[in-house]
């Protein structure tokens, strides 16, 4: 018997906040686990872009990369609950974070990260890559996210696949922005959707346009994935193009129908297969534009918040916090259910 331990790491990351579950639309997004033994839990998401690659978080490559100097096995899986069966998974073989990536001011950047795959993961849908600049038709348009983390600060409901579609409202250099706004409801990222998929519909298609990165607070407060003025960020995949086809070779990437937004506002329920047909110039905003409309600074990583082992506003700690000093709650997985 495979046994998992989900409160335990489930605190070391940001979930899907007011979302819904996932019952197979976005089989692409998976979990990260880490396994020892009989035992092993979640940390972080991840989204398979190539048959051997998964785009992540660097802020997740990093406590992979502790799990396997304690000698733990890093696996990618896709589920729509990991506590239920593994549909399909794959050993990790190597990881790169980012070289400039950083976590040690307000200036956080370069947060992506490549897991390289053992095996291929054959018979399995690979999501598409945006590598177009964020354009002005993105606005207000709808981002969705996926991920595996929990539903609410404190929780330990992490280890299901969940989506939520949140407004884009900007970007810089390296994120894209999104906001709920002031309905009186959140709709975020939460711990353990670190390195999951921030998707955008172009045409027919959901794309990746950046793995998911950390919460802040429009109103300049503490951030946290559920509170008043909570929002999210994800790092954009076109900004960091180049670095990634150093490693997946661009000719097998799937870049889809991208760069002009869906005209639709409901990425929830929009089948249709329509071009698009307005007729704006769709200037490229880059690292202006749009976010410079009152978004604050991005959280300063480096202090964790009382009794918890993740970074407040990120989606998954950057550190591993000593599994002895967690509260373990196990639970049981057959592996005959793998699948």
């Amino acid at each position: 018997m495979f046994l998992l331990m989900a409160s335990a790491l489930a605190q070391e990351a940001p979930p899907i906040v007011n979302g819904q579950n996932d019952n197979g639309s976005f089989k692409a997004v998976g979990a990260l686990v880490s396994v020892k033994g009989n035992y092993g839990g979640t940390f972080c998401s991840g989204t398979l872009v190539h048959r051997k690659y998964v785009i992540t978080a660097a802020h997740c490559v990093y406590p992979a990369w502790d799990y396997e100097d304690d000698g733990y096995t890093i696996y990618w899986v896709s589920s729509d609950d990991i506590y239920e069966g593994w549909d399909k998974y794959a050993e990790v073989y190597q990881m790169w974070a980012h070289p400039q990536y950083n976590d040690n001011s307000n200036d956080i950047q370069a947060d992506i990260g490549i897991l390289e795959l053992k095996t291929t993961v054959n018979s399995w849908p690979t999501q598409a890559v945006n590598k177009s600049a964020p354009a002005n038709s993105w606005l207000n348009k709808n981002v969705t996210y996926v991920g595996f983390g929990i539903t609410r600060e404190n929780s330990d409901d992490g280890g299901i696949r969940r989506y939520v579609n949140v407004p884009f409202v900007g970007v810089s250099d390296d994120f894209n922005y999104t906001y709920y706004g002031g309905s009186g409801q959140v709709k975020n990222i939460c711990s353990g959707d670190s390195g999951g998929g921030a998707l955008m519909k172009f045409s027919d298609e959901y794309a990746l346009i950046g793995p998911n990165s950390f919460t802040y607070n429009v109103n300049g407060g503490s951030p946290s994935c559920d509170g008043s003025g909570a929002a999210g960020a994800s790092t954009r995949t076109d900004a960091y193009w180049s670095w990634i086809t150093q490693y997946i070779p661009e000719d097998e990437l799937n870049q889809g129908n991208t760069g002009d937004a869906d005209t639709d506002s409901d990425a929830d329920s929009d089948t249709d297969s329509d071009s698009d047909s307005d007729s704006d110039a769709d200037t490229d905003v880059g690292g202006t534009g749009l976010v410079d409309s009152g978004l604050p600074a991005r959280p300063n990583p480096n202090t964790p918040p009382p009794e918890t082992g993740f970074i407040p506003g990120c989606a998954t700690g950057g550190s591993v916090a000593p599994l002895g000093g967690l509260a373990l709650a196990f639970f049981a997985l057959v592996g005959a259910r793998r699948r």
